[in-house]
This record gives structure tokens, sequence and C-alpha cells, in this order.
């Protein structure tokens, strides 16, 4: 079975999936978190396939570098697709890029 190429467009699709009623910051905050499972945790990467402002990848990427949640090129997702809490940790995650949350060691 081929495997499907991931677009920008299919990476805006799945934020909007995800939750329809969300601001256009946090749908933006989403797209950044699911970009960086595809070209790494790289702000110029993302910033290009997402086709924003580096200063808006930027921003986050401060906050997911220092709560660990970005870590070189690499990005811990791995809870993110648990069946039972991966979408309270995407979201969490997501506070992180935000800056409303700290993430706590052990997390």
């Amino acid at each position: 079975m081929p495997v499907e190429t991931v677009t920008r467009e299919t990476i805006l699709a799945e934020v909007e999936r995800l939750d329809s009623a969300a601001s256009d910051s946090q749908r933006e905050t989403a797209a950044i978190l699911l970009s960086s499972l595809v070209v790494g945790a790289r702000n110029n990467a993302i910033a290009a396939f997402l086709d924003i402002p580096l200063n808006r990848v930027r921003r986050r990427s401060l906050n997911l570098r220092r709560n660990g949640i970005w870590q070189g090129n690499k990005v811990d997702a791995q809870n993110w697709f648990d069946k039972d809490a991966g979408s309270t940790t995407f979201i969490l995650h997501s506070l992180v890029a935000d800056g409303l949350m700290e993430r706590t060691k052990g997390e």
C-alpha cells in the first residue's frame, strides 16, 4: 500500500478535524506541532511548509524547547498517539507551545 504524502493541506485538514471551534492562533499552534512530525522541529522548515512567518514559529519553538518537547530536530510526540491520553497530551503540548503552561519534570 503506498504511503500518502503529507502536505500543508493534509495538516490543516487534520487540525480542523481535531477542533473546528479553535481560534486561528490555536489552529496555527496545532499545525506547527503536527508539521514538526513531518519536517522535524526546525523553525525554517516549518515556516516554509506551512507558509507562515518565521517569527510565529520561533515564538512557539522557544517554549517547546525550554520545556523539552522539541530537542534538536526531534519531537517528543510518542504520547500524542496513545489511545487513552493522546489528545490530552497534544492539547497540553499546544498550551506549552503558546506559553500558557510549563511542562513539569517527569511528564
